[in-house]
C-alpha cells in the first residue's frame, strides 16, 4: 500500500518530506535533496531557504502543518 497524502516533518538539522510516488518530481524540484532509502523519504537541509520552498510547493496539500522555520544563526542578529 503507498502513501496517500504529504508529510512534512523536521529535525534539529533536516526536513523530511515523505509523499506519494506520483508527486516525486514536485520533491525533486527543490534543490539540496537526497533520498533516504531506509525512511523512504525526501531529506532536505533545515534552512530557511528549503522551509520556504516547501511551504510554496506543498503548503496547500498539508493537512496538518509540523514543521517551523529554522531561527536566524546569532551571527545574524544585529546588536545595538
Amino acid at each position: 500500500m503507498g502513501i496517500k497524502r504529504i508529510q512534512i516533518e523536521q529535525t534539529e538539522t533536516e526536513f523530511i518530506l515523505t509523499l506519494p510516488y506520483e508527486s516525486r518530481h514536485r520533491a525533486k524540484s527543490i534543490e539540496g535533496y537526497h533520498w533516504d532509502p531506509d525512511r523512504r523519504s525526501w531529506i532536505y537541509p533545515r534552512t530557511r531557504r528549503v522551509f520556504d520552498a516547501l511551504i510554496n510547493e506543498f503548503g496547500g496539500d498539508l493537512v496538518e502543518m509540523k514543521i517551523s522555520p529554522p531561527n536566524l544563526p546569532r551571527s545574524r542578529f544585529i546588536t545595538a
